[in-house]
């Protein structure tokens, strides 16, 4: 007779020596690092304009030493945060078509 206590644990061993196995695969997909960045960078985009809003929310400056500063920042870096995600589409379309077997704009991987 076989003993399924035995069997049952032998199961379960093998069972989260593959899913860990799956893990370790999808950890090391050439387009992880990619997908990773592309993502860290859009939480910090997501972050620093949260955080300006909120500044800007709470404290006016127009008159003073700073309105010029915070004139600058509510023109220039709304731009600024436009190319950033320019970039970050250009980056993540570049990605896309090296996965799918183009070399994309800065040649294989």
């Amino acid at each position: 007779m076989i003993d399924t206590q035995t069997f049952n644990e032998r199961y379960d061993d093998a069972k989260a020596s593959a899913s860990n196995a799956q893990e370790k695969l999808a950890d090391t997909m050439p387009i992880m690092a990619e997908v990773r960045m592309i993502g860290g960078a859009l939480v910090m985009i997501l972050l620093i304009v949260y955080i300006l809003n909120e500044i800007y929310g709470s404290i006016t400056v127009s008159d003073g030493p700073f309105s010029s500063v915070v004139t600058d920042l509510e023109t220039i870096g709304v731009a600024a945060l436009g190319l950033l995600v320019l970039a970050l589409l250009v980056i993540a379309a570049q990605a896309i078509m090296r996965f799918f077997g183009s070399s994309g704009f800065g040649g294989g991987r």
